[in-house]
């Protein structure tokens, strides 16, 4: 009990346990529950607040910078088998489109448009599970030194493909049903699922122990997280605007400055999706450290128990 505390104080939290120390950053009267691991003077709450400050996203982007530079090479089969899929798939949306579009009134053509989205955005996810977990798996080696090499990497990630596509297909079709709604929903979704992907491959969590996860951990910088979610669909969004421009330059016909599109959108995609993730990951590694050792947060493991967050990533 501290000795400058009023009789019959009790914690400013929890009203039915006593007042057992006065927190040195907010003046707030705490009890032992409330009392920061690490620092016992200060109350979890303030040490919560510190631990937001202390991951800071321009640190991260920079440190992802880095670290996309040092896996690049290794990565470059995966990096370009994803390019050329990205790129068959974003044609075939295109013939769909043309073909199923073309007839009937402009709500028709824009019903089918939805549909070719929502159908590649599951195709995608499908295809892409396994090199996004290549990946993020060589980024976390990279990371911790770890020395797996390429086939390794691919085999792990095959390994834990099933819940992998899972998280990614149904992250894929909310954010895709909130990009058509009104974009903004698709943004603050793609923000609150933003660590889904490492939290499957990185801390082999189960589905649900995932997104949890993810909520839990895109809270702490979720103001930070949309930045760069909204950064990377700006990007995107550039260079199909630039396939547009094109089409005005070199008179390209609707059906070239479509197919134009779709392969730009595909080059471009996979090299904003490796910086992405990338940046994520380094995030996320430092968010789950931090986790570890400061923010009062309650991480679920492949099982489902309540666990103390680990430090394989960091």
């Amino acid at each position: 009990m501290d000795p400058t505390a009023p009789p019959g104080a009790v914690c400013a939290l929890h009203h039915e346990s006593p007042m057992r120390f006065t927190c040195a950053r907010c003046g707030s009267f705490a009890c032992e529950e409330c009392r920061s691991d690490g620092d016992g003077s200060v109350c979890r709450a303030c040490r919560a607040r510190s631990a937001r400050r202390d991951v800071r996203v321009i640190p991260a982007v920079t440190a992802g910078f880095v670290l996309a530079k040092k896996t690049a090479v290794g990565l470059l089969p995966v990096l370009l088998v994803e390019g050329l899929l990205r790129s068959g798939v974003g044609i075939a949306r295109v013939t769909f489109e043309e073909r199923h579009s073309q007839p009937g009134s402009p709500l028709s053509a824009l019903a089918w448009r939805c549909a070719a989205f929502l159908a590649c955005a599951v195709i995608e996810a499908l295809i892409f599970s396994a090199t996004d977990g290549a990946k993020l798996l060589r980024f976390q080696d990279r990371l911790s030194g770890g020395t797996r090499n390429l086939r390794q990497i691919l085999w792990e990630a095959i390994r834990r493909y099933p819940r992998m596509a899972v998280v990614m297909v149904f992250s894929e079709v909310t954010i895709a049903f909130g990009v058509m709604a009104c974009f903004v929903p698709g943004i603050l979704l793609g923000t609150f699922f933003g660590f889904v992907e490492q939290e499957v491959m990185l801390a082999d969590s189960s589905v649900w122990s995932s997104f949890l996860n993810s909520f839990a951990l895109a809270r702490l910088v979720y103001w930070r997280l949309v930045a760069l979610v909204t950064t990377q669909m700006v990007v995107v969004a550039l260079v199909v605007l630039s396939a547009r421009v094109a089409q005005a330059i070199w008179s390209l016909s609707a059906s070239q400055t479509e197919l134009a599109a779709a392969v730009a959108t595909a080059i471009a995609g996979v090299v904003v999706s490796f910086l992405m993730d990338a940046f994520v990951t380094v995030l996320y590694a430092r968010l789950r450290e931090n986790a570890a050792s400061r923010i009062p947060i309650v991480l679920r493991s492949h099982s489902g128990d309540a666990t103390t967050p680990h430090r394989e990533a960091s």
